[in-house]
C-alpha cells in the first residue's frame, strides 16, 4: 500500500446488533466505561477496570486514532448449558486494512465484580489457522449491500481450548455458521461482537466452517458501494492473525459491471439478465484481499505470454496505455532481480472514491485519484514483498520499505531517476526526521492509518534499505533479495529478523549491528559538517573537513561530495563510527559547495551543534579563500 496522506478514521453504515441477553448488564456497563476512557486516550484511567490495575494492557490506546466501542462477548460452548461459561471484552472499531485491529481481553470474575484480564493478541490464533477460502459474493445495487458466503477450510495447529476466534470487519453481521462435512452440515455455536466472532470448536483437527454474512460498507476513504463501483479492502474475508490463505472468489456483479479479485480468472458467465459472474482462484496464500467491481472500460495487452490490463472508470485510452507501458517496463526488472511473477495477468484498477493512495492485491492493485500511473511500480513490487513473501502488518510493515526500495532502483535502472531535489524542501524534510522518526522504531512500525508510523515504515524504511545497500553493495543486496524469494515457503509470513537472517546468509556478513541500530532505535543519527578547509593541490583543489555526529553514535557510510564551479563534482565515502570522522577529497575545479549524501537517500537529520548556515549538512565555500 502507498498512502498519500493520513487516513482519517472513517465511519460507515455498520449494521447494529441487538444486545446479547447472555451478558450481565453490569458487565456490559463496565466495558462501556472502559471504552470511554480509551476514547479519551487514557490507559491510566482504563486501568481501574483491569485485574492488574496497570495501564500497560491499554498502551495501544494512546496512539490509536479510532473511536472504540466496548462490548462483552459470551463465549459459546458446546451446548446451551455451557453458554455462559465465560466472557470476553471486545473493543472494536471500523479499520482500514493494514492498520490497528480490534482488541480482545479475557474477563475475570472476582468477589466485587468483573474485571478485564489479559489481552488475547491478534497474532495469538488459539491454534486456529484458516488455510483456504471459497467465497461467493453478491453485490446488490438497490440497497448497496454485500452478501457473502465463505467456506473456510480450517486446521488446528496445536491443542486448542473450547473456542476459536475469527476476525472480520465490523461492517458485516454473521447470520449463520455451520460445520461442513461429507454427510452435510450442522450449526456451530457462535457469538459476534464488532468484528470478533467466537465459535465452539467442532471435533477433529481439520474441518470447514461455512459463514454467511452481509453488510453495507459506506466509508469515505476505502470500502464503499457507489452508484458505479464497489471497492472492498478491509477485512471482508474472515481471518486468524491475518495469516495468509489461498482463495476462490466467485462474484456476481450488477448488470453492466465487471469484477476482479485476487488470482487467476478461471470462469466467467453471464446470467439471463446479463449480470456477469466471475470466478478467481488464487493459489498463492495472501493476507490481504481486495474485491473491486464497476463500470470499467478494460484495456488489455498481451506481453511475453501474459495479459496486462487497465480497468479504468474514466475510459481514458491514453492513461490506459501509459499504465500498461509502465507495467511493461517494471515487470521484467522485478523478475530479473527477484524471481518469476506468479500470475498470468496483472491489472491496474481505478477507483474514483476518496481513496488516498493505492493498495496491492498481488495480481492487481487499486489506485485512487491522482495516483496513476506513478504508483504502479510500488504496488507491483508488493507481489514479491507482501505476496510471495507475506507480511501481516501485525508486527511491522517491512514490505513497504522493500516496495519503496524496489520502486526507486527500478526507476534508476530504467533511466528515470528522481527529479532534481528541491534543497529547501529537503532540508525541512531532514529536520522533521528527528521528530517524525522518534515515536516508534522501524521494527514495530505497522499501522498504515497512523501518520507517524507511516513516516517510519515507508520513508525511514527505504532509507535504511539504501543504507544497507551502501554497506554491502547493490549487487550483494539484490542477490540476497532474490534468494529470499526463491527459498521462502509460501503461506509463511516474514518479519524483519527473517530478512536479516536471509541477507546475512546470502551476503556472508554478520549484520547484527546494522539491524540493531536501524530497526530498534527510534530517531535517526544527527550529523553535520565542520572544519572545512581548501588548498591547491597542483592543478586541483583539496577539500578537507570532518563529518560530525551526536551521541548515541551510529556506524554510517556517508557520501561526501564537492561541487565545482563549472558543474563538476567529486565524492568520497566516509565511514563514521564516533563524534568526528575526517574526510579529504580532490576537485578538478574550484569548489563552491560540500554536501553530505548528495542523492538524499540515507536516514539522518542535520545537527544544530555544527550549524554554520541554514543546513549543517551543506557548507557553501567562499571562493575568495581558494588559492
Amino acid at each position: 500500500m502507498l498512502t498519500l496522506g493520513h487516513l482519517p478514521a472513517g465511519r460507515g453504515a455498520t449494521l447494529r446488533r441487538a444486545v446479547d441477553p447472555a451478558v450481565p448488564p453490569e458487565l456490559q456497563q463496565m466495558i462501556a466505561r472502559a471504552a470511554d476512557a480509551l476514547n479519551r486516550r487514557s490507559p491510566e484511567e482504563a486501568a481501574r477496570f483491569t485485574a492488574s490495575g496497570k495501564p500497560a494492557p491499554f498502551a495501544w490506546a494512546a496512539r490509536a486514532s479510532s473511536r472504540w466501542t466496548g462490548d462483552a462477548l459470551a463465549i459459546p460452548g458446546t451446548s446451551p448449558a455451557t453458554e455462559t461459561r465465560g466472557f470476553l471484552a471486545v473493543f472494536h472499531a471500523w479499520h482500514t486494512c493494514e492498520s490497528e485491529a480490534d482488541h480482545v481481553y479475557r474477563l475475570v470474575h472476582q468477589p466485587d465484580g468483573w474485571l478485564i484480564g489479559d489481552e488475547i493478541p491478534e497474532d495469538e490464533t488459539l491454534g486456529v489457522r484458516v488455510r483456504d477460502h471459497v467465497l461467493r459474493v453478491g453485490l446488490r445495487k438497490s440497497d448497496r449491500t454485500v452478501s457473502i458466503e465463505d467456506t473456510a477450510r480450517i486446521e488446528l495447529t496445536r491443542a486448542a481450548g473450547a473456542f476459536g476466534l475469527l476476525r472480520l470487519s465490523e461492517d458485516y453481521t454473521v447470520e449463520s455458521c455451520a460445520e461442513i462435512a461429507a454427510q452435510g452440515g450442522h450449526p456451530v455455536p457462535f457469538k459476534q461482537a464488532g468484528g470478533i466472532i467466537a465459535f465452539a470448536h467442532p471435533k477433529g483437527t481439520h474441518w470447514s466452517l461455512r459463514l454467511a454474512y452481509r453488510g453495507a460498507p459506506a466509508h469515505t476513504e476505502t470500502d464503499y458501494f457507489k452508484p458505479d463501483e464497489v471497492s472492498l479492502e478491509s477485512y471482508w474475508v474472515p481471518h486468524t492473525g491475518r495469516l495468509p490463505a489461498t482463495s476462490t472468489v466467485t462474484v456476481t456483479a450488477p448488470v453492466g459491471w465487471s469484477a476482479i479479485a485476487p488470482g487467476e480468472r478461471i470462469r466467467q458467465t453471464a446470467g439471463p439478465d446479463g449480470a456477469e459472474t466471475t470466478t478467481w482462484r488464487n493459489e498463492l496464500p495472501i493476507s490481504y484481499y481486495t474485491l473491486d467491481a464497476g463500470r470499467y472500460r478494460i484495456t488489455e495487452r498481451s506481453w511475453q505470454g501474459r495479459t496486462l490490463a487497465a480497468y479504468l472508470l474514466t475510459g481514458d485510452g491514453q492513461m490506459a496505455n501509459r499504465c500498461l507501458d509502465l507495467l511493461q517496463r517494471a515487470m521484467p526488472f522485478y523478475e530479473s532481480h527477484f524471481g518469476r511473477y506468479p500470475y498470468s495477468r496483472y491489472a491496474v484498477v481505478e477507483t474514483r472514491g476518496e481513496f488516498p493512495g493505492a493498495l496491492e492485491s498481488y495480481s492487481f492493485a487499486t489506485f485512487g485519484p491522482k495516483t496513476l500511473p506513478d504508483l504502479i511500480p510500488h504496488e507491483l513490487a508488493h507481489t514479491w514483498w507482501g505476496g510471495i513473501v507475506g507480511c501481516t502488518y501485525t508486527h511491522s510493515m517491512w514490505d513497504e520499505a522493500l516496495a519503496e526500495y524496489s520502486d526507486q532502483i527500478e526507476a534508476e535502472a530504467n533511466g528515470h531517476p528522481p527529479r532534481a531535489p528541491d534543497w529547501a524542501q529537503l532540508l525541512e524534510q531532514r529536520q522533521n526526521m528527528a521528530s517524525e522518526y522518534a515515536v516508534v522504531p522501524l521494527a514495530s512500525a505497522r499501522d498504515t492509518n497512523a501518520e507517524h508510523e507511516v513516516a517510519v515504515g515507508y520513508d525511514k524504511g527505504v532509507r535504511v534499505m539504501r543504507a544497507l545497500e551502501a554497506e554491502i553493495g547493490q549487487p550483494a543486496l539484490l542477490r540476497a533479495l532474490k534468494d529470499i524469494q526463491t527459498r521462502w515457503p509460501h503461506g509463511d509470513p516474514a518479519e524483519w529478523p527473517d530478512l536479516q537472517a536471509a541477507i546475512e546468509k546470502s551476503s556472508g556478513r554478520n549484520l547484527k549491528w546494522f539491524f540493531e541500530q536501524w530497526l530498534h532505535r527510534t530517531g535517526v543519527p544527527l550529523v553535520g559538517i565542520a572544519n572545512v578547509s581548501i588548498q591547491r593541490a597542483g592543478d586541483r583543489w583539496a577539500i578537507a573537513g570532518d563529518v560530525m555526529q551526536e551521541a548515541p553514535f551510529y556506524r554510517l557510510r556517508i557520501p561526501v561530495s564537492a561541487e565545482g564551479n563549472r558543474g563538476t563534482s567529486a565524492q568520497v565515502i566516509v565511514e563514521c563510527t564516533g563524534e568526528r570522522t575526517p574526510f579529504r577529497l580532490l576537485c578538478d575545479d574550484p569548489p563552491v559547495r560540500v554536501r553530505l549524501d548528495p542523492k538524499e537517500t540515507l536516514p539522518f537529520a542535520p545537527s544544530a551543534r555544527w550549524k554554520s548556515g541554514d543546513d549543517p549538512t551543506v557548507v557553501t565555500l567562499d571562493r575568495t579563500a581558494v588559492r
